[in-house]
């Protein structure tokens, strides 16, 4: 996707959604463990939980545009209609 000048920018858009997607595992993997090491009286670091909640939102936020990069990429005419209808029936985007 990189070497085509129609989707790369949409390249660097996925790849950074991925990266907010691997931080939202970071963080909850780290809140879980420390909950666990903290015992049945232990609580939950509200730093930490407000970050994962703030990286949550974060990748919502990402993820509505990179939705419609996609269907404008879709809607091109070098997409066969076949491609094109099982795409849009998934995702219900018309």
């Amino acid at each position: 996707m990189d070497n085509d000048p129609h989707l790369a920018p949409l390249a660097a858009s996925l790849r950074s959604f991925a990266d907010g997607s691997v931080r939202i595992q970071e963080d909850a993997s780290l809140l879980g463990l420390d909950a666990v090491n903290s015992g049945e009286e232990g609580s939950l670091d509200p730093a930490a939980l407000q970050g994962l909640c703030q990286d949550v939102l974060a990748n919502g936020q990402t993820a509505a545009p990179l939705l419609s990069q996609i269907a404008t990429q879709l809607a091109r005419s070098h997409l066969q209609d076949h491609e094109r209808a099982r795409y849009y029936s998934r995702h219900r985007l018309r």
